[in-house]
């Protein structure tokens, strides 16, 4: 079992940078290894700012995003066409 640590960053900034670093080369491990990758998505503020540094990393493109399936989840009902849709947030970040 991995030693589970808990990691303080000086901004939130840097700790997406982190996030995102951790995303990119587990994801480009586990595609490598298995050839898929399951991902679940929430929604917020919090999602998008992630998902700008997932797309800005420099190795995002050496990832095989083409063979993960991507999940949205979200407690609430809205409407297709909504602007409040997590997966309009998700389209505009990638």
């Amino acid at each position: 079992m991995s030693e589970k640590r808990v990691v303080v960053s000086p901004s939130p900034e840097g700790l997406f940078d982190l996030v995102a670093d951790k995303f990119v080369n587990r994801s480009h491990k586990i595609l490598a290894t298995t050839g898929q990758l399951r991902v679940v998505l929430t929604g917020g503020e919090t999602l998008r700012h992630l998902l700008t540094a997932v797309s800005s990393h420099p190795s995002a493109g050496a990832v095989a995003w083409q063979h993960a399936l991507w999940f949205l989840g979200d407690e609430r009902f809205v409407e297709e066409k909504s602007a409040e849709r997590n997966a309009q947030m998700v389209w505009e970040s990638f």
